[in-house]
């Protein structure tokens, strides 16, 4: 019982360094600033991404520049508790647009979705790739295309060489970075 203790002593010391502030916004300005052009066509390849853990971002964004318009987007992607696809995309929150109306007002993209996984390479392709039929929770891009035709989206990531037995650590950041960017679609 005594190791156990010990150990979970030393997670919260882990932790205390997972989540500080300074480190989480330094990270969260990182993925904004490093954003690359995700190209949905049909027939474009998708970049070559690591197949180590990480997290990803993805920002959108629009041609229109109002929350109400915003609302209308979020409305057509499905907000929380709607039942469409069984609950395999993404929601949006209506809720988290209050803190990008600036920014969408300004033409400036805007937090669209935030995850972290085991393989980050694996975890964007279903995102793009997978199938509205697909049984896995992803935002189905290539399938919506009548959503997303007029919205840039653009994707960042940092992948962390770190055992997976450390990945829980990697839940821990990303937690931390949705506070700081709010992105408008997925769980908090």
């Amino acid at each position: 019982m005594e190791r156990l203790e010990a150990a979970l002593k030393q997670l919260e010391s882990a932790h205390s360094k997972l989540t500080e502030h300074e480190p989480i916004s330094a990270l969260a300005q990182h993925l904004r600033d490093t954003q690359k052009t995700l190209d949905l066509g049909e027939d474009d390849e998708l970049p070559v991404l690591p197949k180590k853990p990480g997290i990803y971002y993805f920002e959108a964004k629009f041609k229109f520049f109002t929350g109400a318009e915003l609302g209308e987007f979020g409305e057509r992607w499905g907000k929380i508790r709607a039942k469409a696809h069984d609950g395999k995309i993404p929601r949006y929150y209506p809720s988290r647009m209050k803190h990008h109306l600036a920014a969408l007002a300004a033409g400036q993209p805007i937090p669209f979705y935030l995850g972290k996984r085991e393989s980050i390479a694996d975890r964007i392709k279903n995102h793009v790739e997978s199938l509205l039929e697909s049984e896995t929770y992803a935002l189905k891009l290539r399938a919506r295309p009548h959503l997303i035709r007029d919205v840039e989206i653009t994707y960042s990531y940092q992948s962390f060489e770190a055992p997976l037995t450390s990945y829980f650590g990697v839940g821990l950041i990303e937690s931390e970075l949705r506070k700081i960017l709010n992105p408008i679609l997925g769980k908090q």
